[in-house]
């Protein structure tokens, strides 16, 4: 009765009805943002808020928040045509660099530091800045692939706004537009990580939506060209779906934009629902009105009757998936419980242009709708008649053999693995992709986004030792390919700069310092220097009681007190400090804050100051020296099954630091681990609710 109602309604007032349609869907599409520009395509927006990944971001931004970045590029120079990016046999690392990857580099970060660069750029680190961010940044032999030491380097921009946001992707397009007016023709560049990977990700499902509504659309003209063999009958759901569409979008586009964070895949999602659903709703009418017509060719009676016969059947079907859709809404995922949502405006719509405007366009057509064609009967096909006439004479047969044809493509289907991989849904043409490939090839997967380990509450007299001891746990587990910090900053692939926190790294920094190189040290250049050095040593002595009174330590003082004997003595005083550095392996917790290193360290070849000292201080300490972070570099990628078990190997690592503050880790694979065990629980959860159905 009530079906027969709505089709009465939408008969008697058809004209009105279409008509409100139309300017709904023009007003709706008017007012509404555009759904592209409020959606997200960073899976990180989509993660529940007690995501151990939030808390990490959160811990890490208020504990280093000059260098907390939300978004981040690294540019990927490929030198390959070249010489390298680094003369190797020039004396000096200013003409090292003075090559045509070098003058790239460096004219590329005087940009990014410049007035005229792109809004939002935090930080940037070149390879050309110094030996040591040379040695971190610049393919070696130590790499994924000898072939491409000195060929590949990298480039990492750090900057103040998330990879969704407007003032991001301008900035990875003016540097995209910089690189290519300015690179010479023998290097190329490419921008990789995660504002990049975004910003190509949104590129694409943009295209991809394009291309999805047009094949949409022409496989449904053939389809109902082939079923109606006329050129009208297509219009009516192409008309009413279409409708139906634009106003969905807009509307979740408003809620997009002031409600609910939703996924660039929804108007991708939309689409194929609301032309499948819609269209299915769509040829059950125009089937059954046909029908209504072959025997009553009265328009008003056969379009009621219609929407009497077929509504509770399309309602049904409706509000089946409408239900599905919105138990969605229990998922923790964000993709899911805001698509649900999203789907279930789409059905709803969907089902209310079938009842309304559907018939409303079929009492307008009337037997116009089947042009060139009259409304007939259908034959009975032959096929079908045998069919329904075996399934009913043999139906156990018909299920086995159903069974057995459908097995191998669900055991397939069953098996494949998940893939938590954007780049894999990336053309492999897109810069991002040629970057991270190039860079994994060279300076291995793990550089590319790094995770950050943040640790607070720890007292600064033990942590030097927990650092230390940290460094050791991380850089032991087997998917961990690098650990940066203050003890190691160069990370143990360099030995140039190690073990900064411990007294006998301390002393062959010293050591290395005093031996200049196997040539009598010039008491003109270390006289500023020893000063420091006699306060270090008497900071050892009040530290270590047990060393104070150590022939080596002694003979080193003798030297310091008479300055004239170190031009004639120097090998003395190596030797002493050789065998302090013996002693010191024999005492427990040898650690130490290499502040006290300041004052005897000279500016020298090798870029090792006072001033790069206390950069890496406030690099990586904090909080009056209670808290600390390490760099962490993996040897898989952060989407890898492989990385997400080291990250989880990490959290574990990082429980026993938990005692008296906090100890997370963030970064990508951080974000991809949370992705999937959120979507495990979902998993079990859809499951459940499945059943309860």
């Amino acid at each position: 009765m009530v079906f027969a109602r709505i089709g009465h309604f939408a008969t008697r007032y058809r004209i009105p009805i279409i008509v409100a349609w139309i300017a709904a869907a023009i007003l709706v599409t008017l007012i509404a943002p555009n759904i592209e520009d409020v959606a997200s395509s960073d899976t990180a927006d989509f993660l529940p808020a007690n995501a151990p990944f939030a808390h990490a971001e959160a811990v890490y931004q208020a504990t280093f928040p000059d260098d907390f970045a939300p978004g981040s590029s690294v540019i990927v120079v490929d030198a390959r045509a070249t010489d390298g990016v680094l003369n190797l046999d020039a004396p000096t690392f200013a003409e090292q660099i003075d090559t045509e990857a070098g003058r790239f580099i460096v004219a590329l970060g005087d940009w990014l530091n410049s007035p005229e660069a792109p809004a939002g750029i935090q930080a940037v680190m070149l390879p050309t800045s110094s030996p040591t961010t040379a040695a971190l940044m610049i393919a070696s032999e130590k790499g994924e692939d000898p072939a491409l030491a000195n060929k590949v380097a990298l480039v990492r921009v750090d900057m103040n706004s998330s990879p969704t946001e407007d003032e991001t992707k301008e900035a990875v397009n003016q540097i995209n537009a910089w690189m290519e007016d300015n690179r010479p023709s023998s290097i190329q560049a490419y921008q990789t990580g995660a504002s990049p990977i975004v910003n190509d990700t949104t590129e694409s499902i943009k295209t991809s939506v394009d291309r999805t509504i047009w094949v949409t659309v022409v496989l449904v003209v053939l389809m109902l060209l082939a079923v109606y063999r006329s050129p009208i009958s297509p219009l009516i759901p192409l008309l009413a779906v279409t409708l139906a569409y634009l106003i969905t979008r807009g509307i979740v586009a408003t809620l997009g934009e002031h409600t609910m964070t939703i996924t660039s895949y929804a108007n991708i999602l939309l689409v194929v629902v609301m032309y499948g659903a819609g269209t299915d709703y769509c040829l059950f009418l125009i089937s059954r009105f046909r029908e209504e017509m072959a025997d009553l060719p009265q328009v008003e009676e056969s379009t009621a009757h219609t929407v009497h016969r077929v509504g509770e059947t399309i309602t049904s079907s409706a509000g089946t998936i409408f239900v599905g859709f919105m138990s969605m809404m229990f998922a923790e995922m964000g993709i899911f419980n805001t698509s649900g949502p999203a789907l279930a405006i789409g059905i709803v719509l969907s089902l209310a242009s079938g009842l309304t405007l559907v018939p409303a366009l079929l009492a307008t057509l009337g037997d116009h709708a089947f042009w060139p064609n009259k409304a007939t009967h259908r034959a009975n096909g032959r096929l079908y008649e045998i069919t329904s006439k075996w399934v009913s004479l043999r139906p156990l047969i018909v299920i086995l053999v159903i069974v057995a044809i459908m097995a191998p493509f669900s055991i397939y289907g069953i098996n494949q693995p998940v893939s938590y991989d954007i780049l894999a849904d990336l053309p492999d043409d897109k810069p991002a992709v040629v970057g991270f490939k190039l860079m994994k090839q060279s300076l291995g997967a793990g550089n590319v986004m790094p995770l950050t380990v943040v640790v607070t509450g720890r007292d600064p007299q033990q942590i030097a030792a927990d650092i230390v001891h940290l460094t050791d746990e991380l850089a032991a587990l087997p998917g961990v390919r690098d650990v940066r910090g203050l003890d190691d900053p160069l990370g143990q692939q360099n030995g140039s700069i190690r073990d900064l926190l411990q007294v006998n790294g301390q002393l062959a920094l010293a050591l290395t310092m005093m031996e200049s190189g196997g040539t009598m040290i010039d008491p003109a250049t270390l006289g500023a220097a020893l000063n420091g050095v006699q306060d270090y040593l008497d900071l050892l002595a009040a530290e270590f009681p047990e060393v104070a009174d150590d022939p080596n330590l002694l003979v080193i003082r003798d030297l310091l007190d008479h300055p004239l004997q170190l031009a004639t003595r120097q090998e003395d005083l190596n030797t002493a400090l050789a065998g302090l550095m013996a002693r010191f392996e024999t005492v427990e917790n040898p650690y130490l804050m290499p502040t006290a290193l300041a004052g005897m360290l000279p500016e020298s070849d090798n870029g090792f100051s006072p001033a790069v000292l206390e950069q890496l201080n406030q690099t990586y300490l904090a909080e009056q020296a209670t808290a600390f972070k390490l760099d962490v570099v993996l040897v898989d990628s952060a989407s890898s099954f492989e990385g997400m078990d080291t990250l989880t190997d990490i959290r574990h690592t990082l429980k026993p630091y938990q005692n008296r503050g906090e100890a997370v880790v963030s970064g990508g694979a951080a974000i991809n681990t949370d992705i999937r065990d959120t979507m495990s629980r979902d998993l079990l959860r859809a499951i459940g609710f499945v059943l309860i159905g």
